[in-house]
C-alpha cells in the first residue's frame, strides 16, 4: 500500500512539473483563447476586424508551455484556410499576451517541402561524391600498380644486359677455341682447292687429247684421199 501511494505521488509530481518546465498542454481558458484569435485575425487582415469575421474562425485550439514565462500556440481555420500562431506572455513585465508570428500552415508545409528538396540535392551530392571518392581511390591504386609494372619491366630489362653483358664477356674470353675451329676449317678449304685444281688440270689432257685424236683422223683422211687420186690417175693411163 505505501509503495502504492509512493507511486502516486510521483506520478503527480512528474506530470506537474512537466507542466511547469517545458511540457506542453491543452488549455481550456476562453478568456486566453479569444485574446489569442483576436490578435492572430487582427495581424493577418491588418486592421482590427468586425464580430462578424471573428465568428467565422472555427476548430480553435491552443497549447501552453511554461518556460520562464507562459509560451502559447494556437491554430484555426478561416475562409477555409488553417493558420498557426505563435504567443508569448511573461509572467514578471507585462501580463498582455504578445503576438510573435501567424503562418499558413500550407506555407509552413512548403517552406519544409522546399527545405526538404534543399536537403536532398545535397544528400545527393553527397552520394555522388562517396563513389568519386571511390573512383578516386581505385585510379590511384591502378596508377600505383602500373608504377610497379613499368618498374618491373624496367629490372627485366636491367637484367636481360646485364645478362648480354655477361654472355658477350664470355665470348671476350675465348678466342683460342675460336681460332682452332678456323685452323681446323683451313685444311677442308685447301683440299677443296686442290680438287679443282686437278679437275681442271684433267680437262686440259682431255682436250689436248681429242685435239690429237682430229689431228690424226684428219691425216689419215687426207692420206687415203691422195691414195685414191693416184689409183684413178693409174687407171686411166692403162
Amino acid at each position: 500500500m505505501k509503495s502504492f501511494i509512493s507511486f502516486l505521488v510521483l506520478f503527480s509530481t512528474y506530470c506537474y512539473c512537466e507542466r511547469l518546465l517545458g511540457g506542453w498542454s491543452t488549455t481550456n481558458d476562453h478568456f486566453l483563447k479569444k485574446d489569442c484569435l483576436n490578435l492572430a485575425l487582427d495581424h493577418i487582415h491588418g486592421t482590427k476586424v468586425s464580430e462578424e469575421i471573428r465568428s467565422k474562425a472555427s476548430d480553435l485550439i491552443c497549447k501552453t508551455q511554461v518556460v520562464n514565462g507562459l509560451n502559447i500556440k494556437c491554430t484555426f481555420i478561416i475562409n477555409g484556410q488553417k493558420w498557426r500562431c505563435s504567443y508569448y506572455k511573461s509572467f514578471i513585465q507585462t501580463l498582455e499576451v504578445q503576438l510573435e508570428q501567424c503562418k499558413r500552415v500550407e506555407q509552413e508545409e512548403e517552406q519544409e517541402q522546399k527545405k526538404v528538396e534543399q536537403e536532398v540535392p545535397e544528400q545527393k551530392k553527397v552520394e555522388q561524391e562517396i563513389p568519386e571518392q571511390k573512383k578516386d581511390e581505385h585510379e590511384v591504386v591502378e596508377q600505383k600498380k602500373e608504377e610497379h609494372e613499368v618498374e618491373e619491366q624496367k629490372e627485366g630489362e636491367q637484367d636481360d644486359e646485364e645478362l648480354g653483358r655477361v654472355n658477350e664477356g664470355e665470348k671476350e674470353n675465348q678466342p683460342l677455341k675460336t681460332n682452332e675451329n678456323e685452323d681446323e676449317e683451313q685444311p677442308g678449304l685447301a683440299n677443296k682447292g686442290e680438287k679443282v685444281e686437278q679437275v681442271a688440270q684433267e680437262s686440259l689432257i682431255a682436250n689436248e687429247n681429242e685435239e690429237d685424236d682430229e689431228a690424226k683422223i684428219d691425216a689419215m683422211n687426207k692420206q687415203m684421199s691422195d691414195q685414191n687420186a693416184n689409183n684413178e690417175e693409174e687407171e686411166q693411163q692403162q
